[in-house]
């Protein structure tokens, strides 16, 4: 085999390519000091109510370990909705992994409370789905998982 310039370039390039990669990979997909920043709450107003949706301790979540989800429901009025089923999906919206499924449970009027575990460090989202009064909302919560 013959190596010319463009040949010796090419290579170099490669090389230099993968090694990026796979320190892009090792820092956690990607997650290094420009990662974006996650609201600690997330509101929706649907018809005559507002969930709040948060990480109750911190705003990053640690994969494998069980983290503290609240999700606070009033009516229009303030009321607290008490008697919802609140159920917590953790996945990542930009891969294809496997999810993790919590039942929260009412810890007091109108405020839910469940331990989602994430499955890998990277950006991740906590689906909520309340059922309430014979209807079903849905709440998107985003937030960063992170490596302890």
């Amino acid at each position: 085999m013959i190596i010319n310039r463009g040949n010796m370039l090419f290579c170099c390039t490669a090389v230099l390519a993968v090694i990026a990669f796979f320190g892009w990979l090792m820092t956690g997909a990607g997650i290094g000091a420009a990662s974006p920043s996650y609201r600690p709450t997330t509101e929706l107003v649907q018809e005559a109510y507002t969930f709040q949706v948060s990480l109750t301790n911190s705003t990053e979540a640690v994969m494998l370990k069980p983290n503290p989800f609240t999700v606070t429901i009033h009516n229009a009025d303030q009321r607290p909705a008490s008697g919802a089923a609140v159920d917590i999906t953790i996945y990542m919206p930009d891969m294809f992994c496997g999810t993790s499924t919590v039942k929260a449970k009412e810890i007091q009027p109108g405020v839910y409370q469940g331990d989602g575990i994430p499955l890998m460090a990277g950006k991740s989202a906590a689906e909520v789905k309340v059922q309430l009064d014979g209807r079903t909302f849905t709440v998107e919560h985003p937030f960063l998982t992170v490596r302890r």
